[in-house]
Formats: structure tokens, sequence, C-alpha cells
């Protein structure tokens, strides 16, 4: 299992992501969009105030739950390495 250490810096994790988003398009292919990438790293956030690891499976079921509110019918899912690329 992988576990984010309470060493992480979420904050830092954060702002390097929202500058990477900030740097692509709209339409560069990826899942989410940037107000569903926000949310996870608001979820991360929130997890590491309430000092609970952040597991994971747990960030591509948030994911994935994001895609399902977004479009019900036929959502898209993350693959199971999203979550490993999404905090690199």
């Amino acid at each position: 299992m992988h576990f984010m250490t309470a060493n992480t810096s979420l904050q830092a994790l954060q702002l390097r992501h929202l500058e990477f988003l900030s740097e692509r398009s709209k339409d560069d292919g990826y899942v989410l969009n940037t107000e569903q990438r926000e949310a996870i790293c608001i979820y991360l956030t929130r997890l590491d105030k309430l000092s609970i690891p952040a597991r994971l499976r747990h960030l591509r079921e948030a994911a994935n739950f994001l895609l399902q509110q977004a479009n019900p019918v036929d959502p898209p899912r993350v693959e199971q390495h999203w979550p490993a690329r999404f905090l690199q």
C-alpha cells in the first residue's frame, strides 16, 4: 500500500500542481478539468489537517466520484496509476 507521509508538504504539492495547470491548456488529454483537480487538492489538504493518510486508492475513488458527478450517464474513469502521476 502507498501512503503519503506526514512529512509531505501538501501546500507545496498544491502550489506546484496549480502552477503546472496554469501552463497547460484545458484540452490537453487530461480526464479531470481544472476545477476537479483543485477539488482533489482541497481533499488532500483536508485529509492532512485531520491527520488522515491519503491512500492512492482513495484519491482514485475521489477523482472517479467527481467525474461521475459531472457526467452521470457515461463517466470517464481515471486509470489505476493516475493518483501516483497526479502527486508527482
